[in-house]
C-alpha cells in the first residue's frame, strides 16, 4: 500500500494579478491534509470521501479528476489493478468547503501516486507541479496552478502568472493575531465575468492596479522574509501592508461589484481572500497555522 499525504492552500494576496502574466501572488500551505491511498484490486477503482461517507465512482475511467491526470501525463488508459482512494473530507465541514482548494490537494496527489517512488529524489517533488499545474487546469480552466504549488511544496511563496507561470518558496511569517474568518461567498464564476469586463474597458486602470498590487507584494515580502517577529516595528509593518493589500483589493472589488467586505466587522476586517472572497484574514485568538510540509509519502 502507498499513502501520500498533501496540505490545502490559501492565496493570501494577488488573487486577480496571477491571472495575468507577471502579476504577484503570495501562496500558503495550510489547514487540513488530503489523504491519497494506493492498493492494488482487481480492476481500476477510484474512491472518494468528502463528508462522512466513502463514494465509489461508477465509471472511474471517465471521472474528472482522473482524465485531467490522465490528459497531463499521456497516458493512454487506467492502471488495471489500482485502488486510489483519495480522502478530503477534512476540506468540509457539514458539506460546505472550508476554502482549503480540495480539488487541487487530490489532482496532486493523485498524480503524485504514479511517481511515489521518485519523491524523495533531489528535485522529485518540484519535477511534479508542471504536470500537476497542467491537470489542474484542464480540470478547472481558470486555474492558474498556485493552489498546485502550495500543495506540494508547502509553506510560503511567491507566484508569478503567465503562461508558465514561476514560483519560489519563501519564508514568510504572519503577524500574530491573524486567522481565517468566514465571509459571504460569492461565484467565482461571477467575479471573473465581471473582472474580465471591467478590465476590458479598464485596461490602463488595471495595469496601474497590479503595478501598485505588485509593488505591496514585493515590500511584504521584503518585511515579512527577514522579520524576526517580537520585534515590532518589522511585526507592524507587514500587518499594515496586508491592510493596504486589502484595501486595494477591496477597491478593486467596488469596481467590479464583487465586494470583499460583506459580513465582516470593519475593525476585524484585514483582507478577503480568493475571487469569490470565501474567507478572510481577520483578527482572531486562533492564530491562522502554515503546514511547513507539502507532499509527503505516509508509510
Amino acid at each position: 500500500m502507498i499513502k501520500l499525504s498533501l496540505p490545502g492552500s490559501l492565496l493570501l494576496a494577488g488573487e486577480y494579478s496571477i491571472l495575468t502574466p507577471e502579476g504577484m501572488g503570495i501562496y500558503m500551505a495550510a489547514g487540513p491534509r488530503a489523504i491519497i491511498t494506493l492498493k492494488e484490486d482487481r480492476q481500476f477503482r477510484l474512491l472518494f470521501r468528502m463528508g462522512r461517507d466513502w463514494k465509489e465512482s461508477m465509471y472511474a475511467e471517465k471521472e474528472p479528476l482522473w482524465l485531467a491526470v490522465k490528459h497531463a501525463m499521456g497516458l493512454e488508459s487506467a492502471p488495471p489493478t489500482w485502488k486510489i482512494s483519495i480522502d478530503t473530507s477534512t476540506f468540509y465541514n457539514n458539506g460546505d468547503s472550508l476554502g482549503y482548494k480540495s480539488s487541487a490537494a487530490a489532482i496532486a496527489g493523485l498524480l503524485a501516486v504514479f511517481h511515489h517512488r521518485t519523491i524523495h529524489e533531489p528535485d522529485g517533488i518540484e519535477k511534479l507541479i508542471i504536470p500537476a499545474i497542467k491537470a489542474q487546469k484542464y480540470f478547472d480552466k481558470t486555474s492558474t496552478g498556485i493552489e498546485i504549488v502550495a500543495a506540494l511544496l508547502g509553506g510560503t511563496g511567491l507566484f508569478i502568472g503567465g503562461e508558465v507561470p514561476i514560483w519560489r518558496n519563501i519564508n514568510i511569517e504572519l503577524p500574530q493575531g491573524l486567522g481565517l474568518i468566514r465571509n459571504s461567498k460569492i461565484s467565482k464564476t461571477k467575479a471573473l465575468s465581471n473582472w474580465n469586463r471591467w478590465k476590458s474597458i479598464n485596461e490602463s486602470d488595471w495595469l496601474q492596479q497590479k503595478e501598485f498590487s505588485n509593488q505591496l507584494i514585493e515590500q511584504f515580502i521584503a518585511v515579512a522574509d527577514s522579520s524576526v517577529y517580537g520585534h515590532s516595528n518589522d511585526s507592524l509593518n507587514s500587518f499594515g501592508l496586508l491592510r493596504s493589500l486589502g484595501e486595494l483589493g477591496a477597491l478593486l472589488g467596488e469596481s467590479i461589484d464583487v465586494p470583499a467586505k460583506l459580513t465582516i466587522e470593519d475593525d476585524s476586517w484585514i483582507k478577503s481572500l480568493g475571487l469569490g472572497n470565501e474567507l478572510a484574514l481577520g483578527l482572531s485568538n486562533e492564530s491562522l497555522k502554515m503546514q511547513r510540509q507539502g507532499l509527503r509519502l505516509e508509510n
